[in-house]
């Protein structure tokens, strides 16, 4: 019978040197989303990232790179924030019409939010 590995709070390397800290991550991605919804990209430094998250730059941009692609893993991690798990997984009860509304009024709700309107307008700046 073979199990799986206990999860780890470190993420694999992605090359020489030591594994990435997913708690670093999370903390520098949750710092990013913020700071981008609040000030937009023009307005947000590495340097006033990496002092949020509690990180030295140096840990920032080993991480992700470079602003750009933090700006776009913080912009895919609040969409992944923002989609309700169940908004497509419901059972097929009903006329098809019936349903699709459903689901309709659903996204419609959760793009008028006005987390979404300010995800929205962050990444059209």
């Amino acid at each position: 019978m073979s199990s799986s590995p206990p999860l780890k709070s470190k993420a694999k390397s992605n090359g020489p040197g030591r594994p990435k800290d997913l708690g670093k991550r999370a903390a520098i991605l949750g710092a990013a989303r913020t700071m981008f919804m609040e000030q937009g990209y023009a307005g947000v430094s590495m340097d006033g990232i990496a002092a949020q998250a509690g990180v030295s730059k140096l840990t920032v941009y080993s991480h992700f790179g470079d602003k750009e692609s933090l700006f776009s893993e913080a912009i895919r991690a609040q969409c992944q924030h923002m989609m309700p798990d169940d908004l497509f997984d419901h059972a097929p009860e009903g006329a098809l019409r019936d349903q699709l509304i459903e689901i309709a009024d659903a996204f419609f709700a959760m793009v008028s939010t006005d987390s979404a309107i300010a995800t929205h307008r962050m990444m059209m700046a």
